[in-house]
């Protein structure tokens, strides 16, 4: 049965996900990697999900909720957004919630005779909170060589597990093109590029600082950079060629996703989509003396 059940997830053609908390996935989470798509479908979206995974131990699992919503403004340059993300992991039931607002402004471009550009600006207004509840765990203290988890720990939270409200903050910039917008054979362009918590605020209650230990440390910067291009219309008119390059690097943690998708008779919408992730780390340690 096994053997049956993954001939069938190798060759079916649906798309299957999982639990994404860094939502490396752009296609559905655009305006979370670079905040001047917001607005970009053109009218009022919204989308609410949900997902639970690895729960059949009875351990804590994984839990993701997530609301987006965004709006196209009538007879203004501007586009708005609102974003609430929620995780929860482990045995700790370490939460996560990040809350805020989002906003978009067309610049304005010169357009040639052959060639039209889009270039937008957006920014992220942002908050978030992370807690975990430390009663849950158990510490080396509490062990016993012989008869196990016996023992009362010492370890006491400042904090009751409970970080500061962090700031948040993101900018990003995005160019749509449209090129050859007289042949037959035109095709679009769409790169961006965003910055993350480009700057760190360590004092006052509202802060940069995630640590449920009450640590005064940094929450790690990101960048992130895509390009997503419609390189050409085949000879049938009914596929297209389509592909995405996104870069996003955080803490030292570079992630690249290359994914080629081919659409095969668009009025039934059947899309192939692969990826390619590549995590490449490096760590610098410097040794006293």
């Amino acid at each position: 049965m096994s053997r049956i059940l993954t001939l069938i997830l190798i060759f079916f053609w649906l798309r299957l996900s999982s639990q994404d908390p860094a939502y490396h996935s752009f296609t559905q989470n655009r305006f979370l990697f670079n905040p001047s798509l917001t607005g970009s479908y053109g009218a009022q979206a919204w989308k609410v999900r949900s997902k639970a995974q690895w729960n059949n131990d009875g351990g804590g699992g994984y839990k993701t909720v997530s609301l987006l919503f965004e709006e196209t403004m009538p007879c203004s340059i501007l586009d708005v957004g609102a974003k609430v993300n929620y995780n929860e992991e482990g045995a700790g039931i370490y939460q996560t919630l990040d809350f805020g607002f989002l906003t978009s402004a067309f610049l304005p471009f010169h357009t040639g005779r052959h060639h039209d550009h889009n270039a937008r600006i957006g920014f992220d207004f942002s908050w978030g909170v992370n807690t975990i509840d430390f009663s849950r765990l158990v510490w080396s203290d509490q062990l016993d060589p012989k008869y196990g988890n016996i023992n009362p720990t010492s370890f006491t939270s400042n904090n009751q597990g409970r970080s500061a409200w962090y700031l948040n903050p993101g900018i990003g910039a995005s160019l749509r093109s449209l090129w050859f917008k007289k042949r037959k054979k035109a095709f679009m362009t769409n790169m961006g590029i965003a910055m993350y918590r480009f700057y760190s605020l360590n004092e006052g209650s509202i802060n940069q600082s995630v640590s449920v230990l009450g640590l005064q440390n940094d929450n790690p910067y990101r960048i992130s950079a895509f390009l997503r291009p419609n390189l050409f219309r085949s000879i049938t008119e009914n596929s297209l060629f389509l592909s995405a390059l996104l870069y996003c690097i955080k803490n030292k943690v570079l992630l690249i996703i290359l994914r080629p998708a081919s659409g095969l008779d668009i009025p039934k919408a059947r899309v192939w989509d692969c990826s390619v992730i590549f995590h490449l780390s490096t760590n610098m340690v410097n040794h006293p003396g």
